[in-house]
């Protein structure tokens, strides 16, 4: 069993019971969403005598929980570590990995599409989807970053057409968003636009695949 805790490391500061049951409620439902439901939570720990039932505590943690603990707890099966992660997003993974190496600059650089890639996500909709501001955001020349795609043999148009295209498909199936909202998030200037990138995309209208008519890409 691993015990979770829940607190601040330092300072002296003192969270309130408010703040301990938001904090451990959010870690709970947290972890059930990256493992896709239960996880076999042993037992919770409050670090005080909550006014509220504790039954009530029980319901939503499904587990049972003691209280006047020394610390705010979830215990957990030692097998949670090995456990997958439910709807792993490729694309986050590259946005960590790229901010993992810059931070790290003694590891091996990523490869150039990876950080394009990164870079696109991450300001895809709030700046220009402009191959001069994506190089001005990794320090390279906007010469010297086509290059070094044409190496990997990729290109920056070829890249950031993958980012609108996963961008578009993931706001259409998951969010109520209007259209023309949509557009102006995946840096499309018209609604219109948008519409002839998802016929080209799936060869279907952007309503046709919020409503489940296009497989996914």
């Amino acid at each position: 069993v691993l015990a979770l805790r829940y607190g601040v490391s330092a300072g002296g500061r003192v969270i309130s019971v408010q703040g301990v049951d938001l904090g451990l409620g959010f870690l709970h439902r947290t972890i059930e969403l990256l493992v896709g439901g239960r996880y076999g939570l042993r037992s919770v720990d409050l670090p005080y005598r909550p006014v509220a039932p504790i039954a009530r505590y029980e319901r939503f943690f499904g587990a049972p929980v003691r209280i006047a603990r020394p610390a705010a707890n979830l215990r957990v099966p030692r097998s949670i570590t090995t456990l997958p992660l439910s709807g792993a997003d490729e694309s986050l993974m590259r946005l960590a990995m790229t901010f993992l190496a810059e931070q790290a600059p003694s590891h091996p650089a990523l490869p150039t599409g990876t950080q394009v890639h990164a870079a696109l996500q991450q300001s895809l909709g709030t700046a220009p989807a402009e191959i001069g501001v994506v190089a001005r955001l990794l320090a390279v020349h906007p010469r010297t970053l086509q290059r070094r795609l044409a190496a990997e043999g990729t290109s920056f148009a070829a890249i950031l057409d993958e980012v609108r295209r996963n961008q578009t498909h993931r706001y259409l199936t998951t969010t109520d968003m209007p259209m023309s909202q949509i557009a102006a998030l995946v840096g499309l200037s018209e609604q219109s636009t948008l519409t002839r990138c998802c016929r080209r995309w799936w060869g279907a209208t952007p309503r046709a695949i919020r409503r489940g008519g296009a497989a996914a890409p």
